[in-house]
């Protein structure tokens, strides 16, 4: 049954998951975009709620979250991202959280957001200090840029 809904319409996916005790919009929605290859639909918790109304739909602020609200902002993130709005949606979760906000690709920042990016200082001496095999102190060391791979979570067709 669940393989079936695969091949459903989004929306008819979602309406057959939701259909089961226990199974609200949010869950629903992550079975969909995570395990059902609907890559259009969006889940909708209250980090993405509180994200979209500060960023996207300050109206919506003093808003419940019903069910025709899940739906429109759905179809916010849809109509702006297109058929991967699910996974956009997912990167813009991700970015929200500190330690990843620089890997956000500026296309997808907010304009919001934008204006209270500051420019990274240019590194004055790139000449590292005598005592470079001693290890600095958390206070003073400087923060590496990580780039965020998916290597790892892709599995190799060969292997199965």
């Amino acid at each position: 049954w669940l393989h079936g809904l695969r091949s459903l319409p989004r929306e008819e996916a979602h309406a057959s998951l939701t259909a089961l005790q226990g199974v609200g919009k949010k869950v629903a929605s992550c079975i969909a975009l995570f395990c059902l290859d609907q890559a259009a639909e969006v889940p909708i918790d209250t980090h993405v709620w509180q994200y979209t109304c500060r960023h996207y739909l300050p109206a919506l602020h003093h808003k419940s979250l019903t069910d025709s609200v899940y739906r429109a902002v759905g179809e916010f993130y849809r109509e702006r991202f297109g058929r991967f709005a699910g996974w956009a949606h997912n990167a813009l979760f991700i970015a929200e959280l500190q330690q990843y906000r620089h890997l956000l690709p500026t296309h997808l920042t907010p304009k919001s957001s934008k204006k209270a990016a500051k420019p990274s200082p240019s590194p004055t001496n790139t000449t590292p200090p005598s005592n470079a095999a001693s290890t600095p102190s958390p206070a003073s060391k400087p923060r590496r840029k990580r780039r965020l791979s998916l290597e790892p979570l892709v599995e190799n067709d060969d292997q199965s």
